[in-house]
């Protein structure tokens, strides 16, 4: 059984850029990120058009080196499926080894989604009322809504808020300056699942316990909108609209913790198409479905 060892050394440091980024584990790729090695060379191309309602220009360093991040994790993945065909048609001398490029383009997937879920929250974090109107990223860097309204309603977090500093929370993590608190319930390990690694690095088990953290802030956020014995039905609608937003941002949050440590579990070798993790932090191998967040975020790339 092999374990879960620290994917990286907390002090290591890397000078890389490009593609050789999207090969390195998430503790080293997400710091790399927000430092900066992904310098802007990529930049949205949609053009504003008159049925935008223009918002504003997004100024985060983080969203945009999340946005060419973005691009060059889909230009790696086209290049290895490119490479794979190659092998297949024996354009090349090298052997093919289907198993191991099936799992390789998961990470690569994982991980650009991830990037992208990111990207939109650091989008969100610098402008909270993206979370209740449709918008897109238009050329020059602007932020536009598809409505030509654009709707206000009060949300009940600042940018304190754990719904609004998320990425900084992550950050925290990978450098293991800030480990949540919060108590992670597993399930039992069900008869005919396989162990194949335990969980011993406290940075992967925090990306759990910051899904705990966010389910008691969701809790929180929602008592404030709903005054205690109030039914939700005698609420104005913009509070009823505020309430939906925070439920389904707090489970996009949610969902973004667990693929998080789906791809540091990935990172370490332990690398299967189906796993959940059970009590003990035991990394168990599925015949089943797998867990439910890849499941539902990787779709058919999960089940190969």
């Amino acid at each position: 059984m092999s374990a879960i060892k620290k994917s990286v050394n907390s002090k290591e440091k890397t000078v890389e850029n490009g593609h050789g980024l999207t090969k390195r584990s998430i503790f080293v790729l997400l710091p790399a990120i927000l430092n900066g090695a992904f310098a802007e060379i990529r930049t949205p191309k949609a053009k504003s058009k008159r049925k935008f309602c223009w918002r504003g220009k997004v100024n985060s360093d983080w969203t945009r080196f999340f946005f060419t991040a973005n691009g060059l994790f889909m230009q790696a993945m086209i290049e290895a499926i490119a490479d794979h065909d190659c092998r297949h048609r024996k354009v090349t001398a090298a052997p093919c080894h289907c198993e191991r490029f099936e799992r390789e383009l998961l990470l690569l997937f994982l991980k650009r989604k991830i990037i992208g879920m990111l990207m939109w929250q650091s989008v969100i974090e610098e402008y909270p009322l993206a979370l209740v109107n449709e918008v897109r990223l238009v050329e020059n860097w602007g932020l536009v809504c598809n409505d030509k309204v654009w709707q206000e309603v009060t949300l009940p977090f600042d940018d304190s808020h754990l719904a609004m500093s998320f990425i900084n929370r992550i950050s925290l993590i990978c450098s293991s300056r800030c480990l949540p608190s919060a108590e992670v319930f597993l399930p039992d390990k069900c008869d005919g699942e396989r162990v194949v690694g335990i969980v011993d690095d406290a940075r992967v088990k925090a990306f759990l316990g910051l899904a705990a953290e966010l389910r008691l802030s969701a809790s929180d956020s929602l008592a404030k909108l709903k005054p205690k014995g109030c039914s939700e039905e005698s609420l104005a609608p913009e509070v009823r609209l505020a309430m939906k937003v925070v439920v389904q941002h707090y489970a996009n949050l949610q969902d973004l913790c667990q693929l998080l440590f789906w791809c540091a579990v990935r990172d370490t070798g332990i690398n299967y198409p189906k796993m959940d993790v059970r009590d003990g932090w035991q990394i168990v191998k599925c015949s089943g479905q797998g867990n439910a967040v890849e499941r539902e975020h990787l779709g058919p790339l999960q089940h190969h």
